[in-house]
């Protein structure tokens, strides 16, 4: 099994990167190829915190990541 790190991530999604035609070719070739591959949870909440300015849920374990800004959009806000 492949295991995709953060970096990996970050580069495929910000085409501002200079890696970012690299890492997304890498991944492209790896979902084609069939390979087995995961994204594991703690590079999920880096990828999440690295690329986010705030992250809509409603979900409060999200709360355990100070560093991860969370908004829940099923609660009304006063205009």
């Amino acid at each position: 099994m492949i295991a995709l790190d953060t970096n990996i991530l970050v580069y495929a999604h910000r085409r501002d990167m200079p890696q970012h035609t690299l890492a997304l070719r890498a991944m492209q070739r790896l979902v084609a190829e069939d390979r087995t591959w995961a994204v594991p949870w703690p590079c999920i909440h880096e990828f999440l915190a690295a690329v986010s300015p705030q992250l809509w849920t409603a979900d409060r374990d999200f709360s355990y990541f100070p560093e991860l800004k969370t908004e829940n959009p099923l609660v009304a806000t006063s205009p």
